[in-house]
């Protein structure tokens, strides 16, 4: 089951890739000489020295096909304003008052429920403000004060926003056309998703983790992305990015991998199965006068559900808003639509024993306090706390590059408590009630064990998620 569910982390790794993360070459592409390749090489630079404001209108639609095990399909659109200064996106504020989320096939029900509703995400001050509601005006809106949260490498540079495409698309040839004005730049290029290539070009850091870690799990098949690029040759200013991804999975290859599970899903499988997005972006108004205010009221977000939602912040502005919405839609906060929770699942079942894992002590961890490590392949880590009777505690697993799980022991050294994916591939043991006093132990692991890299763990009295467990 577990192989099928993390597939659909890779959709918002895609978006990523699709909207390009690597900056602006000095090299030109090939197909690219002379004007043409100033033109487009030079498109950030200028467009960010150059300007101190513009809007944005933009669509945006994710589509996921496993057989007819699952179909999920999210779409938005929407406009916004932002304010620039030495570069940096300052103040932003960006509407989409229609967002859609449709779950179908027969897994769709456990996953969540299709919604529709607004959203928002402002930025004021150094604070974020994310809305949502059945409609515009009924959005209630959560905030996070990035300064609380001094470990976020937040990107709010112009080419965080889209601006930086990709330029490095392996054996893509780029070519040149007019249109409306506009000097337009188009590539495409396909790839395995087990190619070397595929991950050295396109996917670095954290995703190229993610990556390898689908792939472990049976997930193979074809990468195809288009992209094209807009820009006003009078001015050099960065107009639109248009961009489609299409992943073909093969379905066959996935079954084969799935082992035990193969004889419950393997006949809901068959058939197609793969992802689609697609992002079209238009800038413009640059330099125009814009008035952005924040919310009159907001609630402060709680700890985990900020923390999730900033791992993405590192990407850029847009895939910080579709990391949080993308938690939202999963059911995991209060939905679009303004729907109920999450589904709370703390039962333990010994995923990371000592038998499965290397333990090695992390150290303790007080109440309120989050703490940071690292994990090698098949390591767990031991964290400690002391806790009585009937107190309710929630515990908090998020990374980047991990398919992060929790285990919580008793003062016995027996599993009380446990979490995989509570938010995407982060984990949380939420609102679990204590049922002795004495000294807990938190293990801190992966799922298989195959992961590397960094965690924060924290730990908080009561939960977020509206369930006991």
């Amino acid at each position: 089951m577990k192989k099928i569910i993390s597939i659909l982390s890779i959709s918002m790794l895609l978006l990523i890739i699709s909207v390009g993360a690597t900056a602006a070459q000095d090299d030109c592409p090939p197909g690219l000489e002379g004007d043409d390749c100033a033109l487009f090489t030079n498109a950030v630079a200028t467009t960010t020295a150059g300007a101190t404001s513009f809007a944005l209108t933009f669509d945006n639609t994710t589509s996921i096909q496993l057989g007819d095990l699952l179909t999920l399909d999210i779409s938005a659109a929407g406009e916004g304003a932002f304010l620039m200064a030495d570069g940096l996106i300052t103040t932003a504020d960006v509407v989409m008052p229609s967002a859609e989320t449709g779950f179908g096939g027969m897994m769709g029900g456990f996953l969540g429920e299709s919604t529709t509703g607004a959203a928002s995400f402002t930025l004021v001050d150094g604070m974020l403000y994310f809305g949502s509601g059945e409609t515009v005006d009924e959005r209630t809106f959560s905030s996070i004060t990035l300064a609380e949260y001094p470990d976020t490498e937040a990107d709010l540079s112009f080419g965080g926003m889209g601006g930086s495409f990709a330029v490095d698309l392996a054996d893509a040839e780029w070519t040149t056309s007019s249109a409306d004005g506009a000097t337009v730049f188009t590539a495409e290029t396909s790839f395995d998703l087990s190619d070397p290539a595929f991950l050295d070009t396109l996917v670095t850091g954290e995703a190229a983790g993610l990556v390898s870690g689908l792939a472990g799990e049976g997930l193979q098949g074809t990468i195809t992305i288009n992209n094209s690029v807009s820009v006003d040759p009078t001015t050099g200013f960065l107009l639109a990015v248009n961009t489609s991804t299409i992943v073909t999975f093969d379905m066959e290859a996935l079954i084969a991998e799935m082992g035990d599970d193969a004889e419950m899903f393997g006949d809901m499988l068959s058939g197609d199965g793969g992802v689609t997005i697609t992002l079209n972006a238009a800038f413009s108004d640059y330099n125009g006068s814009f008035e952005i205010t924040a919310p009159d009221e907001a609630e402060a977000m709680d700890t985990f559900t900020a923390e999730s939602a900033l791992t993405a912040a590192s990407d850029g502005i847009p895939a910080l808003i579709s990391s949080y919405f993308s938690t939202l839609a999963t059911g995991s906060d209060a939905g679009l639509g303004g729907g109920g929770g999450g589904f709370v699942d703390n039962t333990y079942y010994g995923n990371c024993t000592t038998d499965q894992r290397t333990y090695i002590e992390g150290g303790s961890i007080s109440l309120g306090e989050t703490v940071s490590g690292d994990l090698a392949e098949s390591e767990a880590a031991t964290w400690t706390f002391s806790g009585t009777a009937g107190e309710v505690v929630s515990i908090a697993m998020n990374s980047g590059p991990l398919d992060t799980y929790l285990e919580l022991l008793g003062p016995d050294g027996a599993g009380v408590a446990g979490n995989d994916d509570f938010s995407g591939l982060n984990s949380r043991i939420d609102g679990f009630a204590l049922p002795t006093d004495g000294e807990y132990t938190i293990v801190a692991c992966t799922y298989d064990g195959f992961d590397a890299g960094g965690y924060d763990l924290s730990l908080e009295t009561g939960a977020s998620a509206g369930g006991e467990g």
